[in-house]
């Protein structure tokens, strides 16, 4: 888990210890709270499972899926408990 403090970002030991801590800073500047809603994590795992293998994705199948998927969860078919 990365710090939250942004003051540890600009501790020099630090920078030299992690050198991705501008992506990692820019992260967590920009991240939101997930959504509060029942059907969240089966439109996570869809959209985890779906995506899983790029090299052999069909883009245009893909963004079918994941549209049917998601509209299925919003509509509560098939929701994770």
């Amino acid at each position: 888990m990365p710090p939250t403090l942004e003051s540890v970002y600009d501790d020099p030991g630090f920078a030299g210890a992690v050198p991705m801590k501008d992506a990692i800073l820019d992260t967590l500047r920009t991240s939101r709270v997930r959504p509060k809603v029942p059907s969240y994590q089966t439109v996570s795992s869809n959209v985890s499972t779906f995506l899983a293998d790029p090299a052999s994705l069909d883009p245009a199948a893909a963004a079918t899926r994941l549209r049917t998927s998601i509209q299925d969860a919003l509509d509560s078919k098939g929701v994770i408990p």
